[in-house]
């Protein structure tokens, strides 16, 4: 459900540039678009994986009598709000949710909050540091029921489908000394709209149980998504280097620390605290442009009958459809499979609580009579470090020595949906 938050004491006009409509009505409608975008994203992603057109419902979807973006009014002041931290501003805002009218089991909410503020310090920021060090009300956060952000570059985003490829296309400088750069050190309007979608598909993401990974949409592989929804060949995106607006490849300039996961219950909850932001200069990973990639196991994907008849198979994770297709947006095949039988995006398929995903901790193994279709290893931080698909296996056990030091988590999903979040020792 897309939301827009107006804090108390905040007339809903979102920070933009002279001549740029700001009003509560307008933010709504670039929300709306946004989603949408993220929507037709998700689908065409699965598709692109082998699994199917299949994608998240908006609350306009089920209802078309209902906003497609709805305006809430908070109880916090905003004073309060430019006071806090992203992950206080994420809980706060996930309790009020759930304990409003609008709160329920069957909603995650996807909300933006309308009174972040850039307040520049007179010197153009070099770092991303530098840049939240002069932002209030900031946030990007997702996980359980609630993604959150702010509003500093939704001037950026388009009010109508028919500004979307046009807003992608804007070269016009970002002014430092008045607006947010969330460009990803593009420096100009449409690098800071393609960003900033990104960065909620990501942490939408996060809502629907996946982890960091190393590239793609769930690593720092969102920001390039103005190259999904304009048109170029190749060869044209070879030549986006040379512009304003290219294309964001080098290790150097997508190293970024990973938005936070955070999970969201009744009683609320924060996992994993934000590390610190990008520096443009760091390489997260110590990797030059000219050093191997790092490769994350994966089975062979024809169907199997037996776990003894999985084997494991190693894939580069650059070297996918999309990657390959130029527009450098993809999910990865663990994070397409959890999507793909995930229950949020199957809600015609039958709910047979006979059905249970069960892991026994004793010998490793996992079992369900629907068939293990995705399991993931992950670290403190949520990064996937292993993972494996045993398509639709009634057991699965984790081969020995598999869970190393850096392991602290297993994720696991079956055929109709049933997840398994378990906390490992080794």
């Amino acid at each position: 459900m897309p939301i827009y938050i107006i804090c108390k004491g905040h007339n809903g006009e979102f920070q933009a540039p002279n001549g740029e409509e700001n009003t509560i009505q307008s933010a709504c409608r670039r929300i709306a678009v946004g989603c949408k975008l993220i929507q037709c994203l998700t689908a065409e992603k699965l598709a692109e994986s082998g699994l199917g057109r299949k994608t998240f419902q908006l609350e306009n979807d089920l209802n078309t009598q209902a906003a497609e973006c709805t305006v809430f009014h908070s109880q916090l002041s905003v004073e309060r709000a430019r006071r806090l931290s992203p992950e206080e501003l994420w809980e706060h805002f996930g309790r009020e949710l759930m304990m409003s009218p609008l709160g329920s089991n069957n909603r995650k909410f996807v909300a933006f909050l309308s009174c972040t503020r850039y307040i520049p310090n007179g010197k153009k920021p070099g770092t991303y540091e530098e840049i939240l060090s002069s932002m209030e009300g900031h946030v990007a956060l997702g996980g359980g029921g609630l993604a959150i952000f702010g509003t500093g570059c939704l001037h950026t985003w388009p009010r109508g489908v028919e500004e979307v490829v046009p807003r992608f296309l804007n070269v016009t400088q970002v002014d430092t000394q008045y607006l947010m750069d969330d460009s990803c050190f593009r420096g100009t309007y449409g690098g800071c709209f393609s960003t900033t979608l990104g960065s909620v598909c990501h942490e939408l993401g996060h809502t629907f149980d996946l982890g960091h990974t190393e590239g793609s949409i769930m690593g720092r592989g969102f920001d390039n998504l103005n190259l999904v929804f304009t048109v170029h060949t190749k060869n044209d995106n070879e030549k986006l280097d040379k512009e304003k607006n290219k294309r964001v490849s080098s290790p150097a300039s997508k190293a970024s620390a990973q938005h936070a996961t955070v999970s969201f219950t009744k009683v609320l909850n924060v996992s994993y605290r934000a590390p610190s932001p990008i520096r443009k200069p760091i390489n997260k990973f110590n990797r030059t442009p000219d050093s191997p990639k790092r490769k994350l196991s994966f089975t062979d994907l024809s169907i199997r009958s037996s776990q003894e008849s999985i084997a494991s198979d190693t894939v580069d994770e650059s070297q996918t459809t999309s990657e390959l297709s130029g527009d450098l947006t993809y999910w990865t095949k663990s994070c397409a499979t959890i999507l793909a039988f995930h229950r949020w995006f199957n809600s015609e398929a039958p709910q047979n609580k006979s059905i249970n995903l069960t892991f026994e901790n004793a010998t490793k193994t996992l079992s369900s009579s629907a068939g293990v279709c995705v399991v993931e290893l992950r670290d403190s931080s949520g990064l996937v470090v292993t993972t494996w698909q045993p398509q639709r296996c009634s057991s699965f056990q984790l081969p020995p020595g598999s869970i190393g030091h850096q392991v602290t988590t297993l994720v696991a999903e079956d055929s109709v949906g049933n997840l398994v979040k378990q906390t490992l020792s080794t």
